[in-house]
């Protein structure tokens, strides 16, 4: 077994990035502040598998049947908000998105 066959594939921050999800920059972000590790090859950082299987584990949430999902009706658990938002900013934008949705609902049923 040669020594190339030891080695890990590395991948690029781009195919890394593509492979999460994510944009190159928001994987940059995740990497400076030591969410995701990587392996520096010159300037370039590079991704084991490993690394993005590290980053994943890290991040996996466990079901509970206890949750409310919103498929039953129930409203979804609270995420968060952004900068200078409060809660009650996010309960009328989420009221008012259920409210849009409703109404291209019955639009859509009633021109059927």
């Amino acid at each position: 077994m040669g020594a190339a066959e030891k080695l890990p594939q590395l991948h690029s921050e781009a195919e890394a990035a593509e492979y999460l999800g994510v944009t190159e920059l928001t994987l940059y972000r995740w990497r400076k502040r030591g969410l995701i590790a990587c392996i520096m090859v010159g300037k370039s950082p590079r991704y084991t598998d490993q690394h993005i299987t590290d980053y994943l584990k890290a991040r996996e949430c466990q079901a509970s049947n206890s949750d409310p999902t919103p498929l039953n009706g129930a409203r979804a658990p609270r995420t968060g908000s952004g900068h200078g938002s409060t809660t009650e900013g996010s309960s009328n934008a989420l009221l008012l998105a259920h409210q849009i949705l409703k109404k291209r609902r019955e639009d859509s049923q009633s021109g059927s």
